[in-house]
């Protein structure tokens, strides 16, 4: 830790990464109606991560929190959407509403993070196993990338979590720092697999 607006430099750049990845999401599927939406979530998640590793205090770890959960639950919107395209809208109301709620639940009781990443993580990667199975050529190459980089930025987070041996929160060097990049990695590969060509 450090005095200072970057409390947590390595981690506070890292997930700059991911809100870069975002950004790149949004212009590389420009032509895709969904692209402003995932691309936002992304850069949202990485921003709402800078926040927290940056100058932290209690609202920038709500919005650490709730990003994350949106990115999450983006996985599993885009993913339905490529399994069933006659879903399309009423998936799109259920993770708006389920978003709303969820940034309600965080402010009230934060301490439910846990409980709702583990929900959203496995709605995302039964949707995204469902996508990548009717998926062919590029796309289904894109979507085994985007799976192993997320393996490995989960492993990374799973590692390097508070209070950990492997977090060091003043340390440039960081697993947790690993997982912002390994995550926006996997988005941006995983962006390419359901919103155009990869």
């Amino acid at each position: 830790m450090r005095d200072g607006f970057f409390v947590q430099p390595a981690n506070t750049l890292s997930a700059a990464t991911l809100a870069a990845g975002g950004a790149w999401i949004t212009r590389r599927h420009r032509h895709h109606s969904y692209a402003g939406l995932v691309g936002g979530v992304v850069a949202a998640a990485g921003l709402g991560s800078v926040a927290y590793h940056g100058p932290g205090g209690r609202a920038a770890g709500w919005a650490h929190d709730v990003t994350i959960a949106g990115m999450l639950g983006v996985i599993a919107l885009e993913d339905v959407r490529e399994v069933r395209p006659d879903l399309t809208r009423s998936a799109t109301l259920t993770y708006s509403a389920a978003m709303a709620g969820i940034g309600v639940l965080l402010a009230v009781r934060p301490q439910t993070i846990r409980h709702v990443t583990a929900v959203l993580a496995g709605a995302a990667t039964v949707a995204e196993l469902s996508a990548r199975r009717i998926a062919r050529g590029d796309s289904q190459r894109a979507h085994r990338v985007a799976e192993a980089l997320m393996a490995g930025a989960v492993a990374a987070y799973v590692a390097g979590r508070t209070g950990s041996r492997a977090c060091r929160p003043g340390s440039w060097i960081q697993l947790h720092g690993l997982w912002h990049t390994l995550s926006g990695a996997a988005m941006v590969a995983w962006a390419d697999a359901c919103l155009g060509e990869a």
